[in-house]
């Protein structure tokens, strides 16, 4: 179960035509409804936003340990 708040370790693929794994940490903005919505920091200093499953963001945990 995630909570508010909590900061995880993640991997997911990005760059030119998402050929690059990015393993980083997401700090969880919100959950509702079965649906987790996170921030991750950019190197420049924005954030990108990123929503989905519990499941899904189990799999880009996973990726981190790749």
């Amino acid at each position: 179960m995630y909570e508010v708040g909590q900061t995880i370790n993640i991997g997911y693929y990005g760059g030119f035509c998402h050929q690059t794994l990015i393993k980083t940490q997401a700090e969880i903005t919100k959950v509702a409804f079965g649906i987790v919505h996170i921030r991750v920091k950019l190197s420049h200093g924005g954030y990108r936003k990123m929503f989905g499953y519990e499941k899904e963001l189990k799999e880009l945990e996973d990726n981190f340990n790749k």
